[in-house]
């Protein structure tokens, strides 16, 4: 499966979907100048390689990345959350894994009641931060790469679902050996913030484990579940359902879906419902459990 960074970040689709989300009502957004000619707005570059500031998940001091990848954007209250994988450097045993997706998982927020003007100039002026999500949690022997963050907001409320590869160090052979997978699901809630700073517009618990709750029988089944990124949906009876894809050992890639009861349900009775949901598509569209 190839993967691909964006080297500049324009963004033409989450100018887009902003758009949408403050309820414009169009694919194309425009602004009354002072003649009465309609105006089409002022582009903003949201994750920059080598520019964009991103403040780590503990500590005040922030660093650029190397490039960014899978960007995506939710409205969860009144905040609009853009996501994005982050690249960095991370050089060990006298190798740059740079390009060997040592990814963490990134968002920006931005007040979806601001102005259009207001935004870009927040943007623009070097103070906007993009904040770390889920950290890499590295040391010399181990890494983490998260990728393919896959969102659903309900209400004010945030679904974030991450996928995780592990990786060790072999001393022996000298090479990096996978390690085990995950999913892995962060709950974000969007608050006030009465002062004003961004680094607060999202409070994120700490990510649960998808994985540990799926029972060992169909565990045994699975060589890896994808998460798809982009977003997910909110079912009219509130059901949030993410796209996921399955590899099974024994049948080929099939697309499933992860739902919940209800956005108000706890993190186990979303995961409980994990495996029921998996779930491969057959060739004459019926719907096959293989447990």
């Amino acid at each position: 499966m190839s993967r691909r960074v964006f080297t500049s970040a324009v963004l033409l689709l989450l100018v887009v979907m902003m758009w949408i989300c403050c309820g414009t009502g169009g694919a194309a957004a425009v602004v009354e100048g002072k003649s009465g000619d309609a105006q089409l707005l002022q582009w903003v570059d949201i994750f920059v390689p080598e520019k964009t500031q991103v403040l780590p998940k503990e500590g005040f001091k922030s660093e650029v990345k190397k490039a960014f990848a899978a960007p995506s954007l939710v409205n969860a209250g009144e905040v609009m959350v853009a996501f994005a994988e982050g690249v960095f450097e991370y050089n060990v045993h006298g190798e740059d894994l740079f390009g060997i997706w040592p990814y963490e998982i990134l968002a920006g927020y931005i007040k979806a009641a601001e102005s259009w003007p207001s935004i870009v100039a927040e943007v623009n002026a070097g103070t906007w931060r993009a904040h770390t999500v889920i950290g890499s949690r590295n040391d010399v022997d181990r890494l983490r790469y998260l990728y393919r963050p896959t969102a659903v907001a309900k209400d004010n409320k945030l679904f974030l679902l991450v996928e995780n590869d592990n990786t060790r160090y072999d001393n022996v052979n000298n090479t990096w050996e996978k390690d085990g997978w995950d999913i892995q699901l962060v709950d974000g809630v969007a608050t006030q913030s009465t002062n004003g700073v961004q680094s607060k517009l999202i409070s994120w618990a700490e990510p649960k484990s998808i994985l540990q709750q799926i029972p060992k029988h169909t565990q045994d089944q699975l060589m890896q579940l994808f998460a798809a990124g982009g977003s997910g949906i909110v079912m009219q009876n509130d059901t949030l359902v993410f796209p996921l894809t399955a590899n099974g050992k024994n049948y080929p890639f099939s697309s499933i879906t992860y739902s919940t009861d209800k956005a108000r349900t706890g993190c186990s009775q979303r995961a409980f419902l994990l495996y029921d949901a998996l779930i491969p598509a057959s060739p004459n569209g019926r719907w096959d459990k293989f447990s």
